[in-house]
């Protein structure tokens, strides 16, 4: 078990109890305040095994209002900026409900079931 906390506080934070990757989202409806923040993993038990526990990646992000972000809209599709490691802007048709983007979601998006149907349904050849 491990407890996650921010500025002291516990964050609702859950695991799969396995050794596979594990996809965690924790939503406030309220900003953070300015200034500087601490982030705390602790570890409650000792391992059983030699494998090693770790964090791989961590990402925070903090979004507009949900009327300019549709969260939870599936089916909404606009244009939401995101930039490469080069910083260079390209525009993605869905904010963060596919699951091409977050491996969190349990949904592709329209535009990304869409593609995905062309693909299958273009001419494929085989060899023999």
């Amino acid at each position: 078990a491990r407890v996650v906390t921010l500025d002291g506080r516990p964050l609702p934070w859950t695991t799969t109890g396995d050794l596979d990757r594990a996809f965690t989202e924790v939503f406030s409806p309220t900003p953070l305040s300015p200034g500087q923040h601490q982030l705390v993993f602790r570890q409650l038990t000792p391992p059983t095994s030699g494998d090693i526990r770790m964090i791989c990646n961590l990402g925070a992000h903090e979004f507009a209002p949900e009327p300019l972000f549709h969260m939870d809209d599936q089916f909404y599709v606009s244009a939401y900026n995101t930039w490469n490691s080069g910083g260079t802007r390209f525009l993605r048709p869905g904010n963060e409900h596919c699951l091409m983007r977050n491996m969190s979601s349990e949904d592709f998006c329209v535009a990304c079931i869409e593609s995905i149907w062309l693909q299958f349904f273009e001419p494929h050849e085989f060899d023999r």
